[in-house]
């Protein structure tokens, strides 16, 4: 047995050992590994989550109009990742596999029933910011990073008490979505409701402005230590209640509604019928007229969220650590606003995993935009090896876990990206691959329902080429499929 595979088998051995949950680090520091010239070792890490923010960034170009010039700013000083995709379309699973760097399908955390401190696997795991603290950093957090563990003097392990205690902020928040605070809502179903904040609230004592501004005099402050600072801004979560002058940047003459054909859905498997729920959302929005009023909302809404990161921004290019810091920001999954008959998340089609990724430091290649495919469970990996010199193990090959570092001074490098991403119903565990040329989605009915979209020739995946009312599979298309399949079971 060569040398190279006794090592290749004892890294595996480690890496399985570790997502079966045996105490040790999921990541491994080798003796052998080095820092690759232009890493950007050691330097300050702010790291910014922007909740239910899908690609509509004005330096993407996907919704005409969009104003984000602090979002295009910092992707004019670093790398913006065109095609990045969360590995579930929900806030707790992808945030799990983001900041643990662990795929759900090795994980199981894959629906929205369990929290990372549900999942056993994770007890004897160490998250990002945790791995951070223990290199050395300080590690400062506030706003929503974890779901549901907001808590963040319950976790000194994690984080510095200077962190941003959001007890009665998060309060706020759940205030700020309900009367008597609120004009009436004009939303149609539950938490699907928007509008302009009344006299009673100004900008000032909103949850994300209050975190904008915390964060703004930390990275004042100078620090003897490097930092890990985590900063996470709710909007434009649900409900899309923002100052009006943000609605105000949206008439709704120039609001452009998404081209849906209204047949959309009629070679959808049973599955994915389900998952869409048109008449639970999209035929209320139609008959209520409100189509265009929901999309200025959302547009509003992640104006206000430009607005709040761009005060963190400001602050950091006026302050000490301006030379010293890599920021990063992402959404953690994407939003149907119509594309499909449907809305919200919980999707396994593009709109609803396709996420915002910018990658910006003094060692990035700047301006650019990469169109190579990353997932947000690659992401742990690359800031731990780019800041650390860690080196993630190479696990079983479904855990997906990939740090795409070298695209970050070479945004174009050919990287033979694919990203897989996973839903858990009642019906089955659903899976899907994305590949540079193609969309492949399995369900987990006993049918093992299929869809499959040509994304050079149907980037808006209008017609499943595995339609339940095609007899039998083109020919050309088998070899294909077939593969998919294999990669899926």
């Amino acid at each position: 047995m060569s040398q190279n595979t006794r090592d290749r088998r004892d890294f595996l051995k480690q890496s399985l050992a570790a997502a079966a949950g045996v105490g040790m680090s999921q990541f491994l520091i080798g003796e052998r590994y080095k820092s690759a010239k232009g890493l950007m070792h050691r330097s300050n890490v702010l790291f910014v989550s922007v909740d239910d923010l899908n690609d509509w960034l004005g330096h993407l170009g996907n919704y005409p109009g969009v104003k984000t010039p602090n979002f295009d700013r910092l992707a004019a000083k670093g790398v913006s990742f065109a095609r990045a995709f969360c590995n579930a379309p929900m806030c707790v699973p992808s945030r799990g596999s983001t900041l643990y760097g662990v795929h759900p399908l090795v994980s199981g955390m894959n629906g929205g029933d369990k929290l990372h401190t549900d999942i056993p696997l994770f007890s004897g795991l160490k998250s990002l910011p945790h791995l951070f603290r223990e290199a050395g950093y300080v590690t400062l957090g506030g706003g929503k990073i974890f779901h549901g563990d907001y808590d963040y003097s319950k976790n000194p392990a994690t984080w510095n008490p200077k962190s941003f205690e959001p007890s009665a902020w998060t309060q706020n928040f759940v205030n700020f979505g309900s009367e008597p605070m609120l004009n009436p809502h004009e939303g149609v179903e539950g938490s699907l409701s928007w509008g302009k904040w009344d006299s009673l609230v100004t900008e000032a004592n909103t949850p994300d402005m209050q975190l904008a501004q915390w964060a703004a005099a930390r990275l004042q402050e100078p620090s003897a230590q490097p930092f890990f600072m985590g900063v996470g801004f709710y909007r434009p979560h649900l409900p899309w209640f923002v100052p009006k002058r943000f609605l105000d940047l949206y008439p709704l003459d120039n609001i452009v509604i998404p081209n849906v054909p209204i047949d959309d859905l009629d070679d959808i498997p049973t599955p994915g019928l389900y998952l869409a729920s048109p008449a639970t959302d999209h035929e209320k929005i139609l008959k209520a007229g409100k189509w265009k009023h929901a999309i200025q909302a959302y547009l509003a809404s992640i104006s206000f969220a430009d607005h709040c990161f761009g005060i963190v921004l400001d602050a950091l290019e006026r302050g000490p650590h301006a030379g010293n810091t890599v920021v990063v920001l992402w959404g953690d999954h994407g939003w149907h606003l119509g594309e499909k008959l449907s809305w919200r998340k919980f999707k396994l089609w593009e709109r609803s995993l396709r996420v915002p990724l910018i990658f910006a430091g003094a060692d990035t290649a700047r301006g650019n935009i990469s169109p190579e495919i990353v997932g947000l469970g690659d992401l742990s990996a690359t800031l731990l090896e780019t800041c650390l010199g860690i080196q993630p193990p190479r696990e079983e090959q479904r855990s997906e876990v990939r740090s795409f570092a070298p695209l970050l001074m070479r945004p174009r490098l050919a990287w033979n990206g694919q990203s897989v991403s996973v839903w858990r119903t009642e019906t089955g565990l659903h899976k899907t691959l994305r590949t540079d040329k193609w969309r492949y989605i399995r369900y987990g009915d006993i049918a093992r329902s299929e869809e499959l979209y040509d994304h050079e020739n149907d980037p808006n995946e209008w017609e499943n080429l595995l339609s339940p009312r095609c007899e039998t599979i083109d020919a050309a298309l088998a070899p294909i499929v077939s593969g998919f399949r294999a990669r899926l079971t």
